[in-house]
């Protein structure tokens, strides 16, 4: 159950990009987005409502979602590597296949002879390319090693690419490792798979992932990395020796770093080449936080001393710690700093405590024995497997990295927890794992697992608008989305002035309009977006439906300029050039063909789609994805401005990418710093094109408020912002 949300390092979050085409979203809400809701269950006898798989007899040790999220696997104490099929829409799991032990029970078959058999697995993890499972084994300390196919089933790799073991080549087929007894977490980062073993003379390992997948441990390169470490100074097997590290029990990594978690009360913090995936044992004195005086480690805070069951990494680099309970300290999550070589106890809003809150902590429940954390791709929350007499549960991630408890039912699920949602199948759940789209988390506890839905947002509306023929008949698109998948329902809050509305269709997201025969003109037709899977939560946008092509009706008159057309019919009836039917010249303020609009530039029909991080108490935006879609004329291009205090830039020309999927990213060229923004400042993407307006898509940046676009022009030659060019 330790690691889990380090075998999934390299999976990228998948979140929602709008698209306006007018005006950026508003949305309303009744309760704040978020929170868990539980939806289905598998059990290894019968538990309805669950679903039986006998295969989960035991209880679960570890699971794991394949990248392409379309398989879950889970480790068993019965000594089983069970694989479900995952419906990527409702996240319910189907059984698959199982591989038991050293003989073939029900519905799992044994691994083949000579490999040794699966024995009291501990840990699944899965390279970045799905490709690969690894599952390590703490009763025969071996790494097993299945090669994935397309469905997801899984085949032991052959001969001796099979398995790596403690004591490889001499007492079984399998490659020999070194400082690997027991051991109890795995942790993939590209090419390299690190294990923790709390075993004698063990610590952490390295094994390199080869060509098909194949594990081996590589020799040190020398200059002060090694290829393992372990806690003993005597440095067994000829490991190099770092403090504390002895009873590993848990892994992150990300970057130069490696942190290792121990069930004694420590957190190692280890260098590591990114290249080689070679470790060097730190040397400040941070670099272990632990017990005053236990294997050199600084006394950071009592808290660790207790023990450390799980880590996790925040995506601003923190390290947050799962910490059990003794006793004079109730369990907790707390958070860690990088600083310097090592790491630092966040002194202020640094954790959440599961009684009375005291320390820098604030108050929880539900972490009465807190057992695996995972980190939410999209940087919102960190979820808490609170095993026996606790629940799954939700703490919410502000733009500094700190930890605050969900205070409502949905911000827990468990088993009967007062003022948690209660699903009695959840059991005392020991660990979990989440999807790679965000969108549910997986629970395991003895003999079963639950799946859990998340949600993140209400629905995401925009203003937008359309034009229409006179007489049209027909569905208008409704600008509302919602990144979580839930179906929406449609009201209307002001219908139109000009034509009418007929039915609504939830599923297609559009209405159908009737506009009026024989007139022209406008009328803006405001929507309501609803649902109610989590509460009543709901977004507000509106169409501007533009209706044209209605003739006009001109009076009879005399034909002073010859051209076809009496005084009543002819706009100018001293220049035969102008008159109706004439061609219209784009530009040039006279109207030609008598239509009543003296044509103008047409204005970039572009559309421009952005996405943000942001929390909704935060004052710190940061740009995540910028895009031109749509439509490109001929010698497009785009810029982005910023003004008020401590913009990151002033103004920047963006290089576009090649267009796909009518879609070209422009945020290429911003740097890192320069998609950091924060409340008070105005964005600005401005798309031109020769003989067009310019299209400006204006973003004020509010403090805890979705970013919204507010469209305006600007007319060739001019450097003013206007809200029209027509």
């Amino acid at each position: 159950m330790r690691g889990l949300s380090r075998t999934r390092s390299a999976i990228a979050a998948v979140f929602a990009v709008v698209v306006f085409t007018l005006v950026g979203a508003s949305a309303a809400s009744a309760v704040v987005p978020g929170g868990l809701l539980a939806t289905g269950c598998l059990s290894s006898a019968a538990a309805p409502p669950c679903s039986t798989v006998t295969s989960l007899a035991g209880t679960p040790n570890d699971i794991a979602v394949s990248p392409d999220g379309a398989n879950v696997y889970v480790t068993t104490s019965s000594s089983a590597l069970v694989t479900f099929r995952r419906d990527v829409s409702t996240g319910q799991l189907t059984f698959q296949q199982c591989y038991r032990g050293a003989i073939a029970v029900s519905t799992c078959t044994a691994l083949p002879l000579p490999t040794p058999p699966l024995s009291g697995p501990t840990a699944v993890a899965i390279t970045p390319d799905g490709a690969n499972v690894y599952v390590a084994n703490s009763g025969n300390s071996t790494i097993h090693a299945f090669s994935r196919a397309a469905d997801g089933s899984l085949s032991l790799k052959p001969g001796s690419s099979a398995c790596v073991a403690n004591a490889g080549v001499v007492l079984n087929p399998c490659a020999d490792s070194e400082a690997m007894l027991s051991p109890q977490d795995l942790a993939v980062d590209g090419d390299h798979l690190y294990v923790a073993s709390p075993g004698a003379n063990s610590g952490v390992t390295l094994l390199t992932i080869g060509g098909g997948g194949v594990l081996a441990q590589p020799g040190d390169l020398g200059g002060g990395v090694t290829a393992c470490i372990v806690g003993t100074t005597t440095g067994g097997e000829g490991c190099a020796f770092a403090r504390g590290v002895a009873g590993a029990n848990a892994l992150a990594v990300r970057g130069n770093k490696l942190y290792a978690s121990t069930s004694a009360g420590r957190i190692v913090t280890i260098n590591r080449d990114p290249a080689s995936g070679q470790m060097a044992p730190g040397s400040a004195a941070n670099t272990c936080i632990g017990a005053a005086g236990t294997n050199g480690c600084t006394a950071a805070t009592s808290e660790v001393t207790s023990g450390v069951s799980d880590i996790a990494l925040g995506n601003d680099g923190q390290v947050y710690a799962a910490l059990v309970a003794s006793e004079t300290q109730s369990a907790r999550v707390v958070t860690f700093d990088p600083s310097g070589e090592g790491l630092q106890r966040r002194a202020a809003a640094g954790c959440v405590h599961n009684a009375a809150a005291g320390g820098g902590c604030s108050l929880g429940r539900g972490l009465a024995v807190p057992a695996d954390l995972q980190s939410t791709p999209d940087g919102q929350d960190v979820y808490v497997a609170g095993g026996s007499g606790g629940g799954v549960v939700e703490l919410n991630r502000d733009e500094t990295g700190s930890l605050t408890l969900r205070n409502d039912a949905r911000g827990c699920v468990s088993a009967g927890l007062a003022g948690c949602t209660t699903y009695a199948n959840l059991g005392a759940a020991t660990g979990l794992t989440m999807a790679p789209d965000g969108r549910h988390v997986y629970a395991i506890a003895a003999g079963r697992i639950t799946t859990l839905r998340r949600d993140s947002s209400s629905p995401i509306c925009a203003n937008t608008a359309v034009t229409v023929q006179h007489g049209f008949q027909g569905p208008i698109a409704i600008p509302c989305y919602d990144p979580d998948g839930d179906p929406l329902t449609f009201s209307t809050i002001t219908p139109p002035t000009l034509g009418s509305l007929g039915a609504f269709d939830n599923a297609a997201a559009n209405v159908i309009y009737a506009a009026p025969q024989g007139q022209n003109g406008s009328s803006t037709i405001s929507f309501r977006a609803t649902y109610t899977s989590f509460g009543t939560f709901i977004g507000d946008g509106s169409v501007q439906v533009n209706v044209v092509g209605a003739p006009a009706v001109l009076p009879a008159g005399v034909d002073a300029d010859r051209d076809g057309f009496t005084a009543g019919q002819d706009c100018r009836d001293d220049n035969p050039s102008i008159r109706p039917g004439a061609t219209e010249i784009k530009g040039n303020s006279i109207d030609e063909n008598c239509d009543g609009v003296a044509e103008p530039f047409p204005t970039v029909t572009s559309n421009v789609a952005h996405d943000w991080s942001w929390k909704k108490r935060s004052t710190y935006f940061t740009l995540k994805a910028l895009r031109v879609t749509q439509s490109f004329p001929k010698g497009w291009k785009a810029v982005i401005k910023c003004s008020g205090k401590k913009c990151p830039f002033k103004s920047k020309t963006l290089k576009a990418a090649k267009v796909k999927k009518q879609a070209s990213s422009v945020i290429a060229s911003l740097s890192s710093k320069q998609r950091k923004f924060r409340a008070g400042q105005t964005i600005e993407v401005w798309v031109s094109a020769p003989n067009f307006n310019t299209k400006v898509a204006r973003i004020t940046l509010k403090k805890g408020k979705q970013p919204a676009i507010v469209p305006y022009c600007v007319l060739p030659g001019s450097t003013k912002v206007q809200k029209t060019c027509t």
